[in-house]
């Protein structure tokens, strides 16, 4: 520091401590009064704030250069004018002044606005040594950058203290404009897209809100990286590139980027002018101190947003939401719950949910429901309520413990919607479905029942095809057997004349002579062709030819009585054994060869049948036992009488039948003899035919063989009702 300057600071300080005593000194002290004067003005002049002498007419007496400077006026033109014709806007301290020649010493303080330049006025009065007014001094001290450090307080106060959300923008921007004189001031939020929304914006006096712009190649973009920075000037030429700034004809700027609590920049605080302009000296902190604010009032509006927007999906969500305290008292429903319940707000606060209970809903929903609660689980069910009206409705949804920040449970929040409309469709639904699916049963029974109609009269037509064979072929052989018979009768006739008529020449010849040599030869012939054999074998062969006549006159019978080409299927009383011999007389070449049958009748009535169709079930159940025996064995024939009922039992010393096939016995196609060996029908006709007759079969098997009992009443049965049953025991 040069020694100049340190000699000038040194006089500051020396002016500064004894002008507050300079008016209180009696004139007639100063031994030189014009030495006196020159030291006032040289102290004077070594001040830089202005100051000057007056007397009671308020004109200028003396005033050092700080004051010439501030006036533009020369000293030789100032003295003799009154000071308030130099400055308009000064004439308050005239009042300091009057009160100052009326009383004695320091008359006061007064802050005076010239031209911007805010001024402390302070105003002495100099007396002689008798206490009459001389003369009055003004003091006028600079303190525009105090007021501007006052003003950017009360910026600081009534923005970010004494307001918050749009109004703490509104007001930060207006404050920063007056406080910075600058015009334009902006306060915005970054969104994602890269864009900013100005949050309130102060531009020509005029205050805008929630304006968006696109930050791409602004100086906001590149600023907001950085710290707080300022330019007083040649902004645009330093930012060309900035269209707003250009179009604004930006010369200062002042801004700094703000930030979220994790230091993110989530937003810009800055202000422009078209001006060169010099931020004070306390714009860093107090741009620093509003855009801290700034960042946290930003979060909480964001947070507000968010919190807004759940507010609204909450009050406008087509869902019932409930929120209880702990001991489930209502704190919260929603617009949702009351169109549901019928209940006002006012009436369900304070109250408790079971209010809404039916008693629809057991008392283990409820207690399942307190348990997931008290472990600290969401639970998720249906309830039954009863609406205010009484009316009752259905409700879907969960019950949710809330937590606090510690972690620990304060509420607890339920959400349901109503599903009573969902579950009348589904019941209906599904009433409807069980309809067509019984009806789809019915139809698939139907056709099982159309199928097996069909398949059991392709097995009557078989059989009606065999039995009109069998009628053919009985009466075919009826008529040569008829004629064979015949003249077996008329040879036998013929025979036994011929040996009549041989017995009276035998005779004949005992009286005839020895000598007669046609009697040798005649007896020779009879020696050779052994004539009493012939008589003898010729009788045989004749008794058995008729008795084989016989025999193939009673197949042909047990043909046509298996046939009934004359019964025309119509029910009459019949002899069951007469039917069971028939029908084993027709079958007897497939059981022949591997078993022996063994018969043990009972004493039986005759029944009323269809005899034609029990041929049907007697050949039917010959036949399986047959084909249950593999090699060799016995076929038992037992027949009984109990009560109004008869029974035949068909019994086989065969294979048996497992356990698990016997309940499928008498379906349809079901059979237990290898592919290409049977058609599963059998049974199945044979059991129609015995229900038919109101009758049942029953089954036992083992590893002995298989019984079949078929039951049959001995009158027919007139009453509607038909036993369906078919038991099965297991040996």
């Amino acid at each position: 520091m040069g020694d100049a300057k340190k000699k000038r600071q040194h006089k500051l300080r020396a002016a500064h401590r004894i002008l507050p005593f300079m008016h209180a000194v009696p004139v007639n002290m100063h031994k030189n009064i014009a030495q006196t004067h020159r030291e006032w003005m040289t102290a004077l002049n070594v001040l830089n704030d202005p100051i000057f002498l007056h007397d009671k007419q308020f004109r200028i007496l003396h005033c050092n250069k700080v004051y010439q400077q501030c006036a533009g006026i020369p000293l030789d033109e100032l003295v003799g004018r009154p000071y308030y014709e130099i400055f308009p806007k000064a004439a308050g301290p005239l009042r300091n002044c009057l009160m100052a020649m009326e009383g004695e010493g320091e008359a006061g303080e007064e802050e005076v606005d010239v031209d911007g330049t805010v001024y402390r006025s302070r105003s002495f009065s100099v007396r002689d040594e008798q206490g009459v007014y001389l003369h009055s001094m003004h003091i006028l001290e600079d303190i525009t950058r105090y007021k501007q450090t006052e003003a950017a307080f009360h910026i600081l106060i009534g923005t970010a203290v004494a307001n918050v959300g749009a109004a703490f923008f509104r007001e930060t921007v207006r404050g920063l404009s007056t406080w910075l004189g600058m015009e334009c001031v902006i306060v915005g939020k970054l969104e994602d897209d890269g864009r900013m929304r100005a949050l309130a914006v102060q531009r020509d006096g005029k205050t805008i809100e929630q304006h968006a712009f696109d930050l791409s190649g602004t100086t906001f973009n590149s600023l907001a990286g950085m710290g707080y920075c300022e330019y007083p000037e040649g902004v645009s030429r330093l930012h060309p590139s900035d269209k707003y700034l250009s179009d604004m004809g930006a010369e200062a700027y002042v801004g700094i980027p703000i930030r979220d609590n994790n230091g993110k920049v989530n937003g810009i605080l800055c202000a422009i002018s078209r001006h060169k302009t010099v931020p004070p000296p306390m714009a860093r902190g107090v741009f620093e101190i509003i855009a801290a604010r700034a960042g946290t009032e930003i979060e909480r509006k964001r947070a507000e947003d968010e919190l807004r927007k759940l507010s609204q999906a909450v009050e406008q969500s087509p869902n019932t939401i409930i929120i209880t305290d702990l001991d489930a008292n209502i704190e919260y429903v929603n617009d949702a719950f009351v169109r549901a319940s019928g209940y006002q707000l006012n009436e369900v606060i304070g109250q408790n949910p079971r209010i809404l209970h039916s008693g629809s809903t057991s008392r283990e929903v409820y207690d399942d429901m307190w348990a997931h609660l008290a472990r600290g689980e969401a639970w998720t069910g249906e309830i039954t309520n009863r609406r205010k009206d009484g009316s009752e409705y259905i409700e879907s949804g969960f019950v949710s413990p809330i937590r606090g920040a510690d972690g620990c449970i304060t509420h607890y929040l339920g959400v349901k919607y109503d599903i009573t409309e969902h579950k009348k469709t589904e019941a209906q639904v599904l009433a409807q479905y069980r309809h067509v699916a019984a009806i789809n049963a019915q139809l698939v029974e139907t056709n099982k029942q159309l199928e097996q109609t069909q398949n059991q009269l392709l097995q009557s037509e078989k059989m009606a095809a065999i039995g009109l064979l069998a009628a053919g072929v009985a009466h075919e052989i009826n008529n040569p057997i008829g004629y064979v018979n015949s003249n077996l009768g008329t040879l036998e006739k013929y025979l036994s004349d011929i040996f009549v008529v041989i017995d009276k020449s035998e005779a004949a010849e005992a009286l005839t002579g020895a000598d007669n040599p046609l009697l040798d030869e005649l007896h020779r012939l009879k020696a050779k062709i052994d004539l009493t054999y012939i008589r003898e074998d010729t009788r045989a062969l004749i008794a058995e030819s008729h008795q084989g006549l016989e025999q193939v006159k009673k197949i042909i019978l047990d043909l046509k009585e298996f046939s009934h080409a004359d019964s025309a299927d119509h029910w009459g009383w019949a002899d069951v054994h007469q039917i069971l011999d028939s029908t084993l007389n027709v079958v007897w070449n497939e059981l022949k060869y591997k078993c022996e049958v063994i018969r043990e009748y009972g004493t039986l009535p005759k029944i009323y049948c269809l005899s034609s169709q029990l041929n049907q079930v007697f050949m039917n159940l010959l036949v399986n036992a047959a084909h249950a025996i593999e090699v060799r064995g016995t076929i038992t024939l037992r027949t009984g009488h109990e009560g109004d009922k008869i029974w035949f039992e068909v019994a086989d010393t065969g294979r048996g039948i497992p356990p698990e096939h016997i309940p499928h016995l008498f379906d349809p196609f079901f059979t237990t003899k290898p592919v290409g060996e049977g058609t599963g029908l059998g049974l199945s006709v044979s059991y129609r035919i015995v229900e038919k007759h109101h009758g049942k079969i029953d089954v036992q098997s083992g590893a002995d063989g298989t019984t079949f009992r078929v039951w049959l009443p001995v009158q027919k049965t007139v009453t509607k009702e038909r036993r369906h049953e078919t038991r099965s025991n297991l040996a």
